[in-house]
Formats: C-alpha cells, sequence, structure tokens
C-alpha cells in the first residue's frame, strides 16, 4: 500500500466506533465503599484560571501552616473521591489539603474527559493550582500527591516542569504506565479501548495529524451501582496522553530523586498488581517508603484509616 493508501486507512480506522471486547464484570467492592463515602461535598469549591481560560476547581480544607498538600484524583474520577482523605489529614493537622477536580473532570472544564487540547495541559494545570497554593502559603513547602491515574500525573510533574516547587510525593496506587510491571491488562478490566482507533490516531500523531486527538479512546467500565453523577466516563486521546506518568520508568527516577516519596497500595487493588510495587520502587527511587496494606482494594486507600495513619504519620516526619 502506498503513503497515501496508507494514510486513507488511517483515516477510516479513526472513524471505527468499535470498543475492544472486554471482560465488563468489575470487581466493585472497594468503588462501592468509596461510593457510600464521598457524597459529602459540603467544601465550597474554589476557581483559578488556567491558561486558556478554562475555570479549574479545587477545594480546599485547611489544616494548619505546617506544610500544603495537592492531592488529584484518578481516571473517571473528581475531587469528591479524596474528600475523605483530605479531610482526615487536614483535621489530624498534616497540613492544608487542596484537591482539585482536573480539566474535563467534575466542575471543571467544558465537555468532561474531552477538555485537553495537547498532551502537557494537565501538567499546566496543576503548575496553576500549585501557584494558587503558594499564593496562601508562601513558606510553605509543597507536597504533591494522587490516587491511580492522578498519582500517574503527580510523578510526570515532578519529573520535569514543576521540580522545583514540589517537596515530597504522597501516591497512592500509582499508575506507573501501560507497560509497567505493576499494570494489570486493561487495567484489571476497568478500560474499554477503541483499539482500532487508538492505533489509528498514535500513527497519525506520528506523521503530525493531531486534528482527530479529541475523539474517545477510552470508556471506563463503572459499575452502575457506584455512579453518582459526576463521574467521567470516558476520554479522548489528548486526555490520555496527558492524564499519566508518561515515560513511567524514566520520569518515576527523576521525580524521586532528592525528594521523600510514599507510595501506598492495597493488596486486593483491582486494577494494579500490589506485589510488583516493592520491585518496581526499589530499582527506580530506592529510598521511598512503599506500604502494601492488607484486604484493601484499589479505591479503598481514598477511605480506611490505616491508609491515612500511615500518610499521617509521613507527612509529620517531613
Amino acid at each position: 500500500m502506498d503513503d497515501q493508501g496508507e494514510l486513507l486507512q488511517l483515516l477510516n480506522d479513526v472513524a471505527v466506533w468499535e470498543v475492544e471486547g472486554v471482560e465488563r464484570a468489575f470487581a466493585e467492592q472497594s468503588l462501592a465503599r468509596l461510593r457510600a463515602l464521598s457524597g459529602d461535598l459540603s467544601v465550597t469549591p474554589r476557581f483559578v484560571t488556567a491558561r486558556d481560560g478554562i475555570e479549574l476547581a479545587y477545594r480546599r480544607y485547611p489544616g494548619g501552616p505546617a506544610r500544603a498538600i495537592v492531592l488529584v484524583h484518578g481516571a473517571a474520577g473528581h475531587g469528591g473521591h479524596l474528600h475523605t482523605l483530605a479531610s482526615r489529614i487536614a483535621d489530624q493537622g498534616a497540613g492544608t489539603v487542596y484537591v482539585p477536580d482536573m480539566r474535563g473532570h467534575g466542575l471543571s472544564g467544558r465537555r468532561r474527559g474531552h477538555a485537553v487540547a495537547y498532551p502537557d495541559q494537565m501538567v499546566e494545570d496543576i503548575g496553576v493550582i500549585l501557584e494558587a497554593v503558594a499564593r496562601d502559603h508562601p513558606a510553605a513547602p509543597i507536597v504533591l500527591g494522587g490516587h491511580s491515574a492522578g498519582g500517574g500525573l503527580a510523578l510526570r510533574c515532578c519529573s520535569d516542569a514543576l521540580c522545583d516547587r514540589v517537596s515530597a510525593l504522597l501516591l497512592l496506587a500509582p499508575f506507573l504506565g501501560h507497560t509497567a510491571p505493576t499494570t494489570r491488562p486493561r487495567i484489571g478490566g476497568w478500560v474499554a479501548v477503541y483499539r482500532k482507533r487508538m492505533n489509528a490516531l498514535i500513527a497519525l500523531n506520528a506523521r503530525g495529524i493531531t486534528g482527530f486527538n479529541d475523539l474517545p479512546v477510552v470508556e471506563f467500565n463503572q459499575p452502575p451501582c457506584t455512579l453518582d453523577g459526576r463521574e467521567t466516563l470516558s476520554w479522548s486521546y489528548n486526555t490520555l496522553l496527558a492524564f499519566g506518568p508518561g515515560d513511567s520508568a524514566g520520569e518515576l527516577a527523576s521525580a524521586g530523586a532528592g525528594r521523600p516519596m510514599l507510595v501506598i497500595v492495597g493488596t486486593e487493588d483491582e486494577c494494579f498488581r500490589a506485589e510488583a510495587y516493592p520491585k518496581v520502587m526499589a530499582g527506580a527511587v530506592p529510598t521511598a517508603d512503599v506500604h502494601l496494606l492488607p484486604d484493601l482494594g484499589h479505591w479503598d486507600l481514598l477511605t480506611d484509616p490505616s491508609a491515612t495513619d500511615i500518610a499521617v504519620e509521613w507527612l509529620h516526619r517531613l
């Protein structure tokens, strides 16, 4: 096939609305427990303007001047998923916690899952959030953290553009990349992929053609009993590129260089292989504190007191 024929085939594949077959059964217990505990959003949202004019929402949990802590939610989620964890950290005086809704999620941006224009835009958004936090706490160190894809995004931020602004990393079952030893196939059934479209977009982007990057490439397999009306159930290709760690191996080592890092994972994590984290972290960031918590699933880390206790004790030691 000549180059023109290949291009036409790629454009054809981009138009295919075919989700790769995936077992739709998904272990929902820990997500259901999170749903039961993340409904209280009595904390009034604040807003800061991103570089492109989009309003980014975040919530502030006052917990003293010792440090500021920014926690980023995971895929399909919103800041409300971190409400219980943020409240407990603040109540125990470990620092003032800031929880944003990333663009295209919760109250931030436009169409859910489709508000990202280019791959580095979410890193830039975190930079805007950190600027707002620094205005509130001009002399305090800033800890950046996140759950799942939010943990991956935190790593990406600290590996380069925002490394000088962050003093430590707090990672809850962080997504370390699709090919990382910690990642289950199809994230344990959490995602369904438009595989033909994805492959076509990869090839088109390699040719410099990015005009189709707002098309959806991933759907999240969220069980109906866990829906709260605020979730983001699909991602565009741009969002997929933006919300995660990028080059996971290199960025993990770079992000962990010269700063404390805490990693907490539940042994019953539905999306990732908990047993793989100690070896991966030892190879990339030997100084990281890694904790595997028995009997906890992927979303239990956001509500279980044992995870909070480890995080608070670590924060007080910084």
